[in-house]
């Protein structure tokens, strides 16, 4: 009897684990879709869009503020152009006549301050407080709320807020934001552990250990990224089944392995920390990771040494890795 039920129990752990594997999978897969968004929408995707389209920001003239880090005051007198702060927040009590932007800031516009040409914050949120005039479009706070005080000479019509997106870095804290993104760390943490098993999970685990390693990997993935998309976008004018393809499965390919590698870094993490089991370690590590991300600006340097890490670790879990580990086992020999 007992030899029965050992038999038994042995029988339902490969059920169970395809249960868990398979239920991971579809959460990860449903995640695709809003982490894609959130990216689209990121101050690190506004970032790179204009320094590589040469239109980074306005010319820094004589007439333009720009700053980093420390937060940028147009005080009461001043007159400038364009207003441009980047993990920083902008407070208006001068005149901008065309357009305040802040990435990983907020905007805060006081009694007799003014902006021409409306105001764009990504990672933060925007307050135009009472005696204030700002001319919209736009209006549009991603990352935050736009909060309007009552006699505020603009058009609240136009104004575009997603206080349910947090970015790591930024200043301000929205509520639904900061509960949706903890949630989705540890639901990514939690699944992304599910889909390792036997060699797969030890060959990843050891990667983790070896920083040389991850940084090949990472030149490798960027490098194989660059050549996926110039061929989405070369196949779009000879055949665009293969463009449609190619741009829907690379952002599932590279949450996948950005799900099992941060699987892997937080479980490693929360095994430094002395939990032994492997979903507690996980848990422990991903909330860890997860707090040093909400603090303002050493967020944003936390997350980005974090997915290049998880990136570099979940790529070992790719085809070339094998083919990679079969030729220097043959070269050994």
């Amino acid at each position: 009897m007992i030899h029965d039920m050992s038999r038994a129990t042995t029988d339902r752990q490969p059920a169970l684990q395809w249960i868990g594997w398979t239920a991971s999978c579809l959460v990860l897969l449903a995640l695709t879709s809003p982490w894609a968004i959130w990216i689209l929408a990121s101050p690190m995707y506004e970032f790179s869009f204009k320094f590589n389209g040469h239109v980074f920001f306005p010319p820094d003239g004589p007439e333009d503020r720009f700053q980093y880090f420390q937060n940028l005051v147009i005080a009461r007198g001043q007159r400038v152009n364009y207003a441009t702060c980047v993990l920083c927040s902008i407070t208006v009590q001068g005149l901008i006549y065309q357009r305040a932007t802040a990435l990983w800031g907020d905007v805060t516009v006081e009694n007799g301050g003014a902006v021409g040409q409306g105001i764009e914050v990504n990672g933060g949120s925007i307050t135009l407080l009472a005696g204030s005039w700002v001319t919209p479009p736009p209006l549009s706070a991603i990352g935050g709320s736009v909060i309007i005080e009552s006699g505020v000479k603009t058009y609240p019509a136009f104004a575009i807020s997603h206080p349910r997106f947090f970015y790591p870095g930024q200043r301000s804290w929205p509520a639904s934001g900061v509960a949706i993104f903890v949630l989705f760390v540890l639901l990514a943490s939690a699944c992304g552990g599910w889909l390792l098993s036997g060699s797969l999970r030890e060959r990843v685990e050891n990667a983790v250990r070896r920083p040389l390693r991850i940084a090949l990997s990472i030149v490798l993935l960027f490098a194989l990224l660059l050549a996926l998309l110039f061929l989405a976008a070369l196949s779009l004018y000879f055949f665009p089944p293969l463009a449609f393809f190619l741009y829907f499965f690379i952002p599932i390919a590279y949450w996948l392995a950005l799900a099992i590698g941060l699987a892997v870094v937080a479980e490693w993490l929360g095994s430094l920390l002395g939990r032994g089991n492997r979903l507690g370690a996980r848990l422990t590590g991903a909330a860890l990771l997860t707090a040093l991300m909400l603090v303002p600006v050493i967020g944003l340097f936390v997350m980005g040494a974090v997915m290049l890490v998880a990136l570099g670790t979940g790529e070992c879990v790719l085809p070339l890795q094998r083919v990679g580990m079969r030729r220097a086992s043959l070269s050994s020999h």
